[in-house]
């Protein structure tokens, strides 16, 4: 049972990496501050502009097809 997790769990990873690349960069590039991006929030939805953030993600949970979470950094 746990090799096959440990299986699917690999999978899934070659997955991701075939996609997206790496998951876990060693750099990364932020645009926004998470302060910014909602007090932008109308402006840049409309823009349509692919913006960067960078923080802690928290309470992730899922809702339909949709998915919540909350993303927190220095800026609050």
């Amino acid at each position: 049972m746990l090799k096959d997790l440990i299986e699917d769990r690999v999978k899934k990873l070659e997955a991701y990496r075939k996609k997206f690349g790496t998951p876990y960069p060693a750099r990364s590039v932020r645009t926004h501050s998470v302060s910014c991006a909602l007090k932008d929030f109308t402006q840049l939805e409309s823009s349509q502009e692919e913006i960067s953030l960078g923080g802690r993600g928290t309470s992730l949970r899922g809702q339909g097809g949709i998915w919540f979470g909350d993303f927190f950094d220095e800026s609050g």
